[in-house]
């Protein structure tokens, strides 16, 4: 099976993990852990957006670290704000040398990273990060069609689980 192809079927595996009585949470941890698998990136944070009435409030509800227990960590805050503000995924591969390298690259000497914001009904509902720190390969070719592909299937389950399991308690992300 060729990797653009087992990528697609990581990205559909989600539709087997996904369980629509499990609630927000557990949409957004499924869809980083298969966004790890996917990226082979090292570092992945998954956002939900808290705010009120459209204002952007993340907050952190799951976390992949090659380090466990390391509770400190710095990322790519123009990143995320580049992929909200654009509403488009990310990819930023510092060893792929036709890139031009961003300030923030360089900043945090990440080598590879990759934001995905979810936008449901074009209201921000989560972001993913992933970023890898050390060199060792270059991102897959071809990651951005499983990439949108699986974005689109958070963006429909999460949609089901708003609209279907009624108001998510945005107050469990709270300070």
């Amino acid at each position: 099976m060729s990797p653009d192809a087992a990528r697609l079927m990581m990205a559909m595996g989600f539709l087997q993990m996904y369980n629509p009585k499990d609630g927000v949470d557990d949409v957004i941890e499924k869809g980083l852990a298969v966004y790890m698998e996917m990226t082979g990136l090292e570092r992945g944070f998954a956002f939900i957006n808290a705010g009120e009435n459209g204002a952007q409030d993340l907050r952190e509800v799951a976390r992949v670290q090659p380090r466990s227990g390391d509770a400190s960590y710095s990322l790519s805050r123009s990143f995320i704000k580049k992929a909200i503000e654009g509403k488009k995924i990310i990819i930023e591969d510092a060893l792929d040398q036709s890139a031009d390298k961003s300030q923030t690259v360089v900043d945090f000497q990440i080598c590879s990273a990759v934001v995905v914001p979810v936008f449901v009904e074009d209201e921000l509902k989560a972001v993913f990060y992933m970023d890898k720190q050390l060199a060792s390969k270059k991102l897959p070719p071809h990651l951005s069609y499983s990439t949108k592909l699986l974005r689109d299937l958070i963006e429909k389950a999460l949609l089901r689980e708003l609209s279907g399991a009624g108001a998510v308690n945005l107050d469990q992300y709270g300070d």
